[in-house]
């Protein structure tokens, strides 16, 4: 969709340093944060809302006592892990007016029991955004957001990254000269729980080499990849190690809190 990459420029904002420290970050945290953020046209999330989510080998932080320590609960779902991780991301983005979109890989309005409960969610439901538009109604946004990843359903068992990753790429390359120009980047975020597979929810070789090669396109656009794996599969692990180690532009993230810790 083209209103994927239909994002307004963000403003200068003197008070980001503060709203980010708002948000309890580090100072030396908030100061790196503060020139990615202005670099940044916009930030897309491509969120794997496969039936492989449901597996409980996720983790989430849940704060203890009234210090404001934060320890970790094990044995989660994936798409528990994922809700809080795209929470505090939109949280984010509402306070320093980072225009987001996110895309679900499968299409909630396919099943016919996704929204039984918020019909009103039906349309839009697997492209939706965040300060894209009026400042106004960046509230009503972060309820929509809330709404959809509380309520839909992992019915699906593949997980098409590569059909997506086209798609995007395609939308991309048509605004990669303008954000050139003004020395700008868009940040895309894809969170999944395995390897790519194909239409037919099959994969192999070939297939992760077309996802490959796709995703080997983004390198000659300004598009900085964060992968942000929701999985312990030391297999699937190394399969996008390797892309990180061969491409400057991905970052794979598998292991959340432990860098944090650190």
């Amino acid at each position: 969709s083209a209103a994927a990459f239909e994002t307004p420029m963000v403003p200068f904002d003197p008070a980001l340093r503060e709203r980010l420290a708002s948000l309890g970050l580090p100072p030396g945290l908030v100061s790196h944060a503060v020139r990615i953020i202005r670099s940044c046209d916009s930030r897309l999330w491509l969120l794997d809302n496969s039936s492989r989510m449901r597996v409980r080998d996720g983790r989430v932080g849940r704060t203890v006592g009234g210090g404001g320590v934060i320890e970790r609960v094990d044995d989660v779902a994936r798409w528990k892990e994922l809700q809080e991780c795209v929470a505090f991301h939109s949280r984010l983005a509402s306070e320093c007016c980072i225009p987001t979109r996110y895309w679900l890989v499968n299409d909630p309005a396919s099943s016919s029991t996704a929204w039984k409960k918020h019909p009103e969610l039906q349309k839009d439901c697997r492209q939706f955004g965040l300060c894209c538009g009026d400042r106004d109604d960046v509230a009503a946004e972060m309820r929509k957001i809330n709404r959809i990843m509380c309520n839909v359903q992992l019915d699906w068992p593949q997980c098409p990254l590569t059909s997506c990753i086209r798609s995007l790429s395609k939308g991309l390359a048509k605004k990669a000269p303008a954000m050139s120009e003004r020395g700008r980047h868009v940040t895309l975020v894809m969170c999944t729980q395995g390897k790519p597979v194909d239409k037919n929810g099959k994969s192999g070789t070939e297939i992760m080499e077309e996802f490959r090669d796709k995703l080997s396109s983004f390198a000659e656009l300004p598009v900085r990849v964060v992968v942000r794996l929701c999985t312990d599969n030391e297999f699937v692990r190394g399969a996008y190690h390797a892309l990180d180690s061969k491409f400057d532009s991905i970052d794979v993230l598998d292991d959340y809190w432990g860098e944090s810790r650190e």
